[in-house]
């Protein structure tokens, strides 16, 4: 994050609006969303320990190179599993962007409790426990 706050003093703006922060729940493709936004994403998920990020060669049917990245973390698949479906809903017009939206909204607030630190993907809730005096001498 600080690279990112560093990268928008040096261009003169705000982190905002450097990742137009705005736009990132939205489902709606014709909104405009910076390009440096995406690339910011990418560069933050490729740190995480549970993930792969790569230049692929395309092949015969497909013949350019594209950007695949790969996450195993449960987290990130279960969030993005659910995310899809209702991307998809959005798209077909079974309900509408906003609903797609408040959906987001809730999803994310859900997961308000995880940080990535060095890479891994930490339950914040489980934090308040190590914190306990007398946690590691229970007479049990």
């Amino acid at each position: 994050m600080d690279k990112a706050i560093a990268i928008a003093e040096a261009l003169g703006t705000t982190l905002d609006d450097l990742c137009g922060t705005q736009n990132l729940i939205s489902v709606d493709k014709s909104e405009k969303v910076p390009l440096n936004a995406y690339f910011i994403m990418l560069i933050e998920l490729a740190k995480l320990s549970c993930s792969n990020l790569g230049i692929e060669d395309g092949y015969a049917e497909q013949p350019y190179s594209y950007v695949r990245l790969s996450i195993t973390d449960d987290i990130f698949v279960s969030f993005f599993e659910s995310w899809i479906k209702i991307y998809n809903l959005a798209q077909e017009k079974t309900i509408t962007h906003e609903m797609a939206e408040e959906w987001i909204k809730g999803a994310l607030q859900k997961y308000e409790k995880y940080t990535i630190e060095d890479g891994v993907v930490k339950d914040q809730s489980f934090e308040e426990f190590e914190e306990i005096d007398g946690l590691d001498e229970l007479p049990f």
